[in-house]
């Protein structure tokens, strides 16, 4: 199962952020819109800073719903990657965190959850 690690700030309430790969070899990331702790719900809204820098499998992402902030350098150096869907709207601000990142494909408006 593809599983990524989450991270819970006690001071942003029901909000989470993505803070890693559990499975460094991983060819497909899912970042999901929501995700369930102890029997409490939790908004996806951020992927930390370097959380999947220089992952050398991971191929495609998909980018949850809820996310709004991609943090500094998160998919840098990411050199197998082809594909990006998620949120239309954050598709500028990722283009921009992967820069340095040599990227030719699509990218496509779909959301998964």
């Amino acid at each position: 199962q593809n599983l990524q690690l989450y991270s819970h700030s006690p001071s942003t309430g029901l909000t989470v952020e993505a803070i890693g790969a559990e499975d460094s070899t991983a060819k497909k990331l899912v970042i999901k819109a929501n995700v369930v702790y102890q029997s409490k719900s939790y908004k996806v809204v951020k992927i930390k800073e370097k959380a999947f820098y220089k992952n050398q499998s991971v191929k495609q992402v998909t980018i949850g719903k809820n996310v709004k902030t991609i943090g500094k350098s998160a998919f840098i150096g990411c050199k197998k990657l082809q594909k990006v869907t998620g949120m239309a709207a954050l598709m500028t601000s990722f283009f921009a965190v992967l820069s340095s990142a040599p990227i030719a494909s699509t990218v496509e408006e779909d959301t998964i959850l």
